[in-house]
């Protein structure tokens, strides 16, 4: 994505990827596994591009806690079916997430940096429709590693 930022002045690049992985283990499990990588222009701004947040990335991490110029997020997790119906399917899953931000601004380095890492990991329950496109509704709830709270995540239509 290409453009010109607010009053006009500079130009603005941005680059986002989403790898996927799915295996299927034994008959009732999933592995799933997504890297997520982002890089922006990085001039400094209150408005930058990509955030860390609950629903999208790190699980239990909260509403929205930083934005950034770039961003790399690893979610991994393992879904195991409960119940499988004709039309829908309920699964229990855990999951581990870690993932960076570099702050508008500052160098690419800060994206390794122990204090810039977030680490959540849970478990969660998905309720799928199999017969509508994207019909998941996730309750997940994440851990923190070190002393900062944990929370749970609702999401409609998110696999991760």
């Amino acid at each position: 994505m290409t453009g010109k930022n607010i009053n006009g002045d500079r130009q603005f690049v941005s680059f986002e990827n989403n790898l996927f992985f799915y295996k299927r283990i034994k008959s009732k499990g999933n592995w799933a596994t997504r890297l997520k990588i982002g890089l922006a222009t990085n001039t400094p701004s209150p408005f930058p591009p990509f955030a860390i947040d609950n629903n999208e990335n790190i699980r239990g991490i909260g509403n929205l806690v930083k934005r950034g110029s770039g961003v790399w997020v690893v979610n991994t997790e393992y879904r195991h079916t409960l119940i499988e119906k004709k039309w829908f399917v309920l699964q229990a899953n855990r999951f581990w997430d870690i993932g960076s931000l570099r702050q508008a601004g500052e160098n690419l380095n800060t994206f390794f940096k122990n204090k810039s890492i977030e680490t959540r990991s849970g478990v969660g329950v998905r309720i799928i429709h199999k017969f509508i496109f994207r019909a998941i509704i996730r309750i997940d709830y994440g851990f923190s590693f070190d002393n900062s709270p944990g929370g749970l995540v609702f999401g409609i239509g998110q696999y991760f």
